[in-house]
């Protein structure tokens, strides 16, 4: 029989050839070293050898730099340790008994239950602070106080004056609540206290001097530092001119005397 013949469509397909890698063997080089002359090429290379130094100067200083702030990390660390561990722990017996006796415990103990007293003992319309330090550093100027007359009548007398004449009475020019009274020897022949007695006192607090000093003559006059409120003066039967400080007032003697 006769075969058939029939139209089909026909796709063509491009393939491209196989390309095969090849590889040439040499040095690979930068081509402008090939241009140079020895001069420049060991410029170059010093160069390269600086960059290179540099970056290893860089980095050891990088190292120590790291370790530096480690150390100091964990020093801090261990710091904070160690102080934690003294906050937490219990104090002894002894260690205790030291701090009560301390003179930074005794001097603050003294002042807050001064502020206590003076809170407790004020009037309901008192204008005195019961935190007030008078042995501090004067923080404003005098002329802004006002001496406004004393409203209230009180009696200040505590232990140490019974018995004693008071032979002068002063006013703080600075600290207008505060004044000052200088007192005779007592009456009492027996009595070993010491003769000079000289106490300051506050309108807010009664029956505790904010200071006491003393010395072995009668003080007959007693006077506040015009301008330094930390500074009393006194005039004793002896002859002597005394000034005692309230800065050292758990020294009650005087701070400096003149000659009998």
């Amino acid at each position: 029989p006769r075969p058939k013949l029939a139209k089909t469509k026909l796709q063509v397909e491009e393939v491209p050839p196989k390309v095969s890698e090849t590889y040439e063997f040499g040095s690979q080089v930068d081509p402008e070293m090939l241009n140079l002359s020895p001069e420049q090429t060991r410029a170059r290379e010093d160069a390269h050898d600086d960059l290179e130094r540099e970056i290893r100067r860089l980095q050891a200083e990088i190292n120590q730099w790291e370790a530096q702030e480690k150390a100091r990390n964990e020093a801090e660390a261990a710091r904070r340790k160690l102080e934690e561990d003294r906050l937490s722990r219990t104090l002894t017996e002894k260690e205790n008994q030291d701090i009560l006796e301390s003179r930074e415990f005794g001097d603050f103990f003294d002042r807050a239950t001064l502020h206590m007293e003076r809170i407790l003992s004020a009037p309901k319309d008192s204008q005195v602070s019961a935190f007030v330090d008078y042995a501090a550093e004067l923080k404003e100027s005098f002329s802004s106080y006002e001496h406004d007359q004393v409203k209230f009548r009180a009696m200040y007398s505590n232990s140490k004056t019974q018995n004693r004449p008071v032979m002068s009475l002063n006013w703080s020019k600075i600290h207008p609540e505060l004044f000052c009274a200088s007192y005779s020897g007592k009456r009492d022949a027996m009595s070993d206290e010491p003769d000079g007695l000289v106490q300051v006192w506050s309108l807010g607090l009664q029956g505790r001097p904010e200071f006491t000093f003393t010395c072995q003559s009668t003080v007959l006059v007693s006077r506040f530092h015009p301008t330094n409120p930390k500074l009393v003066l006194g005039g004793t039967y002896s002859g002597q001119i005394l000034m005692w400080d309230t800065r050292t007032s758990r020294k009650r003697t005087p701070v400096m005397r003149t000659a009998f």
